[in-house]
């Protein structure tokens, strides 16, 4: 099966991204049963962490141009310049012939429909994690005094109006959660979606020796991210001293990029804080954590940490929000500050005893969130209608 697989961003397996690693594996998973070419922006501006060698066969990433005034006019989803400033490369590369799927990945993706043979393919899907209309409405609403609140107006409806004319080209939205499924048919009811799993890569995640069976809890995120620095800072400050009131062993491990200075500040004067940052190995950080907590409090889409920590087998205390599109993990909840230490203290007691839950929720990551279980999912209708490739049924 021909397949074109637009990327909003650059899908490579070092990025530091979730939205970028999901469509890296599920990528790779495509590439191995099918005929794929990759078209990728860089909505992450990673261009620069990237070696420059793409895992894919046939690949073209298309660089950001400068927009000029008449871009500045534009919403910042409008890739119309990049596309024209690359359309001989592009349309060489895409060729004439429309794709048995093409499969548009996050909110830049859309703009290849401004291509014939593009949007002449019988089957288009779209897939996005934490929406980028909503984040756009709640600016909207946040905005103060009336300048800003008018740029911010007409901001949403340029972005509104770019998701209404890609919407009515496609077959399925794809979402991770089904508070995202309902922000959409808020906005677009006859639009037909579906909620999608993760998709990662299982077989090159092992699952680890038992926790150790002490009060070690740990964090891990890309900080430039928002909700994960918010994460951070309000379980330091609000669920941090109570569980180092009730152990003296206790300690709290967090890795990723960019951790903010605060955090590193608090970790000079206090010892049960350990800041590794950036790690080339995630098996290092959750080998040597008991407990992975997820005090998500803001944001949306999906948790790839969630299911990363139950794919190396670890127990996850976690924020409802937190946990959302996770289901059927196994997750501890917990989203008041005592509530959430009280959940943590509970999972420390019975570690030596979880070991059937966490074999468990490896498994379930394995038949439900892998990327072979999510490509069976996303291909599973066309297969139906035309026998494709047995692999997938």
């Amino acid at each position: 099966m021909r397949v074109l697989l637009v990327s909003s961003f650059l899908p490579f397996a070092q990025t530091r991204f979730g939205g970028a690693a999901r469509i890296y594996h599920l990528g790779q998973e495509l590439a191995k049963h099918h005929d794929v070419k990759v078209v990728a922006f860089d909505g992450c501006n990673e261009v620069e962490s990237w070696n420059q060698i793409s895992p894919f066969a046939r690949f073209m990433l298309i660089p950001r141009t400068k927009s000029g005034l008449l871009g500045k006019v534009r919403h910042f989803l409008d890739m119309g310049n990049a596309l024209r400033t690359h359309a001989k490369e592009l349309q060489g590369f895409i060729g004439s012939k429309p794709f048995d799927l093409v499969i548009l990945a996050y909110a830049l993706a859309p703009n290849l429909l401004r291509l014939r043979q593009v949007l002449k393919s019988p089957r288009i899907i779209y897939i996005e994690g934490d929406l980028q209309i909503r984040q756009i409405d709640e600016l909207r609403h946040e905005a103060k005094g009336l300048v800003l609140r008018s740029l911010k107006f007409i901001r949403y409806w340029q972005i509104h109006g770019y998701y209404h004319s890609f919407l009515k080209c496609i077959d399925t939205f794809f979402l991770s959660t089904q508070t995202e499924i309902r922000e959409v048919h808020r906005r677009f009811d006859q639009v037909k979606t579906q909620q999608l799993p993760y998709g990662m890569d299982v077989s090159s995640t092992s699952f680890l020796s038992p926790p150790p069976v002490t009060p070690v809890f740990g964090f891990i995120g890309n900080y430039l991210h928002i909700p994960n620095s918010d994460a951070l800072l309000w379980y330091l400050e609000t669920v941090h001293p109570l569980l180092r009131a009730k152990y003296s062993e206790y300690r709290l491990v967090v890795a990723g990029m960019h951790v903010p200075d605060a955090v590193a500040k608090i970790s000079q004067k206090d010892p049960s804080l350990m800041v590794l940052g950036a790690i080339d190995d995630l098996a290092d950080f959750y080998r040597i954590i008991s407990v992975f907590v997820n005090p998500i409090i803001s944001g949306r889409g999906i948790r790839t940490k969630v299911i990363e920590a139950a794919a190396f087998g670890r127990p996850i205390v976690s924020t409802h929000l937190g946990a959302e599109g996770t289901e059927p993990l196994q997750v501890v909840l917990g989203d008041n500050p005592l509530e959430f230490a009280d959940r943590c203290i509970e999972l420390v007691q019975s570690l030596a005893g979880l070991h059937v839950t966490l074999r468990q929720n490896r498994q379930i990551v394995e038949n439900h969130f892998s990327a072979k279980a999510v490509i069976r999912l996303l291909l599973g209708e066309l297969i139906a209608d035309r026998d494709f490739d047995l692999f997938y049924l």
